[in-house]
C-alpha cells in the first residue's frame, strides 16, 4: 500500500487489505529415497502422479519365482491416493562404482541411403539391464541389411523352398535365411550361425507393406542377424571382393556385401526374390532383437520402451518418432509418448534435439564441499520422460534449399537421404543388475531388514549419495522426507545422517522408522531414546497395507503411509492441525492391520518414549494416535503440528522476504514487508494456527551499525496453537434437589 503525505486540507483514501490468500499448502512436499524397478539413478526427479512413477521408475520385481514391489512404491501410491501433488523421488540401487549402472543405446536407426550411418541415435533416462529388450545373452553379433525392389510372390508369404532362400556360405555349408511374413505383417527369428548343418533363420522384412493383392508383399528391405561376427573365417568363408552398395542384377547369382573391415559375406538370391538386390550396410556388434509372431518383443516388458519411426516425409524433411512400451504389439501398440514433424535440420523448431532434449545428469563430488551434487551437460533440456538424443550425425541444415526444393549435402546427395526409413527397433547396453548377487539378501516385506546389510537387497551405503544430494534445500523443495526400509536399530549411522541433514535444512520434516519387523516396545522405546531432533517423529507398529500390482498384503514400515496421513491432513485441515486421532489419524484406507495390536498400557509407554503409537480400535479401526517428535526437551516443539506450523511459516514468510533482498534498508521497505507479512499472520489466527503474533522489523531491531553491514533484521513472535491430547471430564453425581447455576 502505497503511503501519501498530507500538505494541504483534503480527504485522504487509502487502501487497506486484509484479504490476503494464503498460499495453499502443497501437501505433497515429499521426497522419498529408496530402490526401485527402473528409473535414473541418484537423480532426484518430480513426479506428479502414482501413473507417472509407474512410467518412469516401474512397479513389481521377480526375484526367484516370486514377484515384490519395493517399499517405495507403497509409499508413493499411498501419497498420491491421499491427495499428494507432487514427489520428488531419488533411486538408489546396488553396485560399488559409477559404471555399474548405465543407460541404454537404441538399436540400429538406418537413414534412407546413407549406408551404415546412423541419421540420429537415442539413449534412455533410466539405467539398468531392464531396458534392455534385444535378445540377451548373444556376443559379437553382425547385422546385415540388403535392399530390393519388386514383389515376393507366394501364395503363404513364408518362403520355404530352396530357391526362395538369400543364403551365407559357409566352405560347403549353406545356412538359409527365410522371408516370412503375413499380409501387411512382417516377422524374425534367429539362430546361431556355428551349426555345420544348415539352419533356417527367419529375417526381418524393414519398410513391408500389403498391395491390396492376396498373397503379395512389397518389401524394401531385410535385415539378417547373425550370431557370429562376419570377419570371422570359421564361420562365414571369404568371398571375391566386390563392390559395396551397388545394385547387382541376377536370377540365380551370387551377391557379395564388402565389409568395410576385412572379409565380404557371399550370398546366392534365389529364384522366388527379386532379381534387383542391394547389400546397403553392415552394422557389427549388435544383439539380435527378437521379434515375436505378433509384432511384440521376446524381452520386452512393461518395464522397458520400444522405438519406432513413421510418416518420414521426404518433401519437408519431417518423421515422427514414437515410444511404446516394451511389452505391446503391433495389433495392440502402447504409446508412451509420440513426437510428431520432427526434423534433422538444427535451425528448425522441430529440430529433433531440440523437441525431445539431451542433457544428461551425473552425480559427482563436489571437492569443496565434500557433498555430492548433480550436473548437467548438454544444450536442450529434457522434455522426454523417457528418452534423450545421442547424437545427431547426419544434420540436415536449411533442409528447404533455393527454389524451394530439398537441399543437397556437401557430397551431393539430397538431404532426404539422410532421413530415417519408417522402421522399429528396440534398446541394448544398458547395464545394471537390479538385485544383490547374494541371492539371500534379496528379502522383503517383513524380512526386508533381516540383517544389517539387507536393506530389500540393499546396503545401507547405497543411499549415501542420494541422502547427500538431498542437502541441497535451493535446489530440491520438499516438505516431508522418507526412506523407508532404513531403521533406526539397524542403520543407526545413515538415520543419524538424515536426521542431521533434514535439520541442517530446517524447511522439512523427517519421517524415521526404528525398528524391523518383529520388534517390541522396549526396543522401540529404546532406540527412539538414542535420537533427539524436533525435525523427526517416529511412528510403530509395522502395518499389512494391500499391494495392487501385486495383488495381495504386505508388510511394511510406517513410513509408507504417514505421508500420505499427512497429506489428507493438510487437504482436510492445515498442517499445524494435529496428523492424528479420530478426526485426522484413521488410517482405514491405508491400512489393513498392524503387526501388533496395542494395549493402553502399550500406548502409554511408547508416548512416553516419543514414539507416536499407531493403536487399533474396534469402533474406529486403525488410528495413529500420537503426534510427538523425537525432541527430549519439552517445548512447543515437542509436538509434530508445532514444528509442521513452523516449516509452513518460514516457508512462506521466507518467500515474502525474497523480494526486499537487494532493497533500499530504510523503514519504507521495512514497512512494506511488515504489511505483508501480518494478513498473512492474522490468517493463520483465523485458521487456528496461532493464538497471537507480533512482527517487529523496527529502529531497534535496524539500529545504524546493523544498517551499516548491509543487514535487515525482523522478528516473528508466534504463540502457537496447543492441541488437546489429554482430555480430562469430571462426572460428578448431586443430591436431589441440588443447583446447576454454576
Amino acid at each position: 500500500m502505497a503511503t501519501e503525505t498530507i500538505l494541504s486540507p483534503g480527504v485522504l483514501l487509502q487502501e487497506v487489505d486484509r484479504s490476503f490468500i494464503t498460499p495453499t499448502t502443497d501437501p505433497s512436499g515429499m521426497a522419498i529415497i529408496g530402490p526401485t524397478a527402473k528409473g535414473p539413478v541418484e537423480i532426484p526427479t518430480e513426479i506428479k502422479s502414482y501413473n507417472d512413477f509407474k512410467q518412469v521408475f516401474g512397479t513389481t520385481i521377480r526375484s526367484g519365482s516370486q514377484k515384490y514391489e519395493y517399499f517405495t512404491n507403497l509409499a508413493v501410491k499411498n501419497y498420491f491416493e491421499n491427495g499428494g501433488s507432487s514427489a520428488l523421488v531419488v533411486r538408489v540401487v546396488s553396485g560399488s562404482t559409477d559404471t555399474d549402472w548405465t543407460t541404454a543405446d537404441s538399436t540400429h536407426i538406418s537413414a534412407s541411403a546413407k549406408g551404415s550411418t546412423q541419421p540420429f541415435t537415442l539413449k534412455t533416462l533410466g539405467e539398468g539391464t531392464v531396458l534392455n529388450n534385444t535378445e540377451a545373452g548373444i556376443a559379437g553379433v553382425d547385422k546385415i541389411t540388403f535392399d530390393f525392389t519388386g514383389e515376393i510372390n507366394t501364395s503363404s508369404l513364408e518362403l520355404t523352398t530352396e530357391n526362395d532362400f538369400i543364403r551365407v556360405v559357409k566352405g560347403g555349408t549353406t545356412f538359409n535365411f527365410v522371408f516370412s511374413g503375413s499380409e501387411g505383417y512382417t516377422n524374425s527369428a534367429t539362430a546361431s550361425l556355428t551349426s555345420s548343418v544348415a539352419e533356417v533363420i527367419k529375417v526381418n522384412l524393414i519398410g513391408s507393406n500389403a498391395d491390396g493383392t492376396a498373397g503379395k508383399i512389397t518389401a524394401f528391405s531385410a535385415s539378417l542377424l547373425l550370431s557370429g561376427a562376419l570377419n570371422d573365417a570359421s564361420l562365414v568363408s571369404n568371398a571375391t571382393n566386390t563392390t559395396a552398395l551397388v545394385n547387382t542384377n541376377l536370377t540365380n547369382g551370387e551377391i557379395a556385401f564388402a565389409n568395410n573391415e576385412t572379409n565380404d559375406i557371399v550370398t546366392t538370391v534365389g529364384t522366388g526374390l527379386p532379381s534387383t538386390v542391394k547389400a546397403s550396410n553392415l552394422v557389427t556388434g549388435v544383439s539380435a532383437g527378437s521379434v515375436l509372431p505378433n509384432g511384440g518383443l521376446r524381452n520386452g516388458s512393461a518395464d522397458n520402451i520400444r522405438w519406432e519411426i513413421l510418416n518420414k516425409n521426404n518433401a519437408q524433411g519431417t518423421f515422427t518418432l514414437v515410444i511404446r512400451r516394451g511389452d505391446d504389439t503391433t495389433a495392440a501398440p502402447i504409446v508412451l509418448e509420440q513426437f510428431t514433424e520432427l526434423s534433422l535440420d538444427p535451425l528448425s523448431d522441430n529440430f529433433i534435439t531440440k523437441r525431445i532434449g539431451d542433457q544428461t545428469q551425473t552425480v559427482e563430488l563436489d571437492a569443496e564441499t565434500g557433498d555430492y551434487i548433480v550436473t548437467v551437460d548438454g544444450e536442450f533440456p529434457n522434455r522426454s520422460n523417457f528418452i534423450r538424443i545421442g547424437a545427431v550425425n547426419l544434420p540436415t541444415i536449411n533442409y528447404i534449399g533455393n527454389g524451394n526444393t530439398v537441399a543437397l549435402d556437401s557430397a551431393g546427395v539430397s538431404y532426404s537421404a539422410s532421413l530415417p526409413i519408417d522402421s522399429s527397433g528396440s534398446f541394448e547396453n544398458g547395464t545394471g543388475t537390479l538385485l544383490n548377487s547374494d541371492q539371500t539378501k534379496n528379502l522383503f516385506g517383513s524380512q526386508s531388514s533381516a540383517g544389517t546389510d539387507n536393506i530389500q537387497g540393499l546396503y545401507p551405503a547405497a543411499y549415501t549419495k542420494a541422502i547427500s544430494i538431498l542437502k541441497d534445500k535451493e535446489t530440491y523443495k520438499f516438505k516431508t522426507l522418507v526412506a523407508p526400509g532404513l531403521n533406526q536399530e539397524q542403520h543407526s549411522s545413515t538415520i543419524d545422517q538424515l536426521i542431521e541433514n533434514t535439520t541442517l535444512r530446517g524447511d522439512s520434516f523427517f519421517i524415521t522408522d526404528l525398528v524391523p519387523y518383529g520388534s517390541n516396545t522396549t526396543t522401540v522405546t529404546g532406540e527412539a531414546g538414542e535420537l533427539d531432533s524436533s525435525f523427526s517423529a517416529a511412528y510403530w507398529p509395522w502395518v499389512q497395507v494391500r499391494s495392487t500390482d501385486l495383488n495381495r498384503n504386505v508388510w511394511a514400515p510406517a513410513s509408507t503411509i504417514i505421508p500420505g496421513l499427512y497429506s489428507r491432513n493438510d487437504s482436510v485441515a492445515a498442517p499445524w492441525f494435529a496428523p492424528a486421532g479420530d478426526t485426522r489419524g484413521k488410517l482405514g484406507r491405508l491400512v489393513v492391520k498392524t503387526e501388533q495390536k496395542l494395549s493402553k498400557a502399550n500406548r502409554d509407554t511408547l508416548y512416553s518414549g516419543k514414539v507416536n503409537p499407531i493403536a487399533t480400535f474396534a469402533d474406529t479401526g486403525v488410528v495413529v494416535f500420537g503426534q510427538k517428535t523425537l525432541q527430549q526437551a519439552k517445548s512447543a516443539l515437542d509436538r509434530v503440528n508445532v514444528r509442521r506450523l513452523l516449516l509452513d511459516v518460514k516457508d512462506t514468510i521466507g518467500e515474502m522476504a525474497d523480494s526486499i533482498v537487494f532493497e533500499q534498508n530504510t523503514q519504507q521497505t521495512r514497512d512494506r514487508f511488515v504489511r505483508q507479512v501480518t494478513p498473512y499472520l492474522e490468517s493463520l489466527v483465523q485458521r487456528q494456527g496461532v493464538y497471537a503474533f507480533q512482527v517487529k522489523m523496527d529502529g531497534q531491531l535496524n539500529t545504524p551499525d546493523v544498517i551499516d553491514e548491509n543487514k535487515l533484521v525482523g522478528q516473528v513472535f508466534l504463540q502457537p496453537t496447543k492441541t488437546a491430547e489429554f482430555v480430562v471430564l469430571d462426572f460428578v453425581l448431586t443430591k436431589t434437589g441440588a443447583s446447576f447455576i454454576d
